[in-house]
């Protein structure tokens, strides 16, 4: 019963996640340890994804609820491996290309850098440092994008302090000043917008 899905594939977990429900999820949490397979517990939770391939991540990024993300973090990590983190929790993108990181820049509100630190500290290898903080939407936008349309600075200052420390100078250049979407707009078109 808590694993159905409704008409937008959204289980308990989602629909928890979506009202920032932790308590509700710390519930869930243990019902599923003590009567689920770890696969299960991979594939029915904590990578489930909704009808618009959002993970449980997606949906507390683009809530901004850096307490649940910590969580779930936590969770994560009690059951899954390094690589399925990264390229099925923080890589993972939903149907519009989105990944959890990209979502924030785009939708959350009070606490965004909060969850833009707590994602730079996640990667297990250095590269994929790298793969997070390039990683294009369908649109071709990467966080650095997107923060620039919505107009967020405060957003665009730390993915700015991030870049200069993990790319090198021509990789700032080449891959995030002059980078463009499949509709060949760079930042600053995007921010005079």
């Amino acid at each position: 019963m808590l694993l159905a899905t409704d008409n937008n594939g959204n289980t308990s977990w989602h629909l928890g996640a979506q009202g920032g429900k932790l308590e509700v999820l710390q519930k869930i949490w243990e019902w599923a340890k003590e009567n689920l397979t770890a696969d299960e517990i991979n594939n029915k939770l904590i990578l489930a994804t909704d009808i618009r391939g959002r993970t449980v991540c997606h949906l507390a990024a683009r809530w901004s609820n850096l307490e649940l993300l910590q969580k779930l973090w936590a969770w994560a990590k009690e059951k899954i491996t390094a690589e399925d983190i990264n390229n099925k929790l923080l890589l993972n993108k939903d149907s519009y290309g989105l990944t959890a990181l990209s979502l924030a820049a785009e939708c959350s509100k009070l606490d965004v850098t909060k969850i833009f630190e707590w994602a730079k500290e996640k990667p297990t290898t250095e590269n994929m440092h790298k793969e997070l903080l390039l990683a294009t939407d369908g649109m071709g936008m990467t966080a650095w994008h997107v923060a620039a349309q919505e107009c967020k600075l405060e957003i665009l200052q730390k993915l700015w302090e991030w870049a200069k420390v993990i790319l090198e100078p021509h990789e700032v250049c080449n891959k995030l000043l002059l980078a463009t979407d499949n509709r060949g707009r760079t930042v600053c078109h995007l921010a005079v917008r």
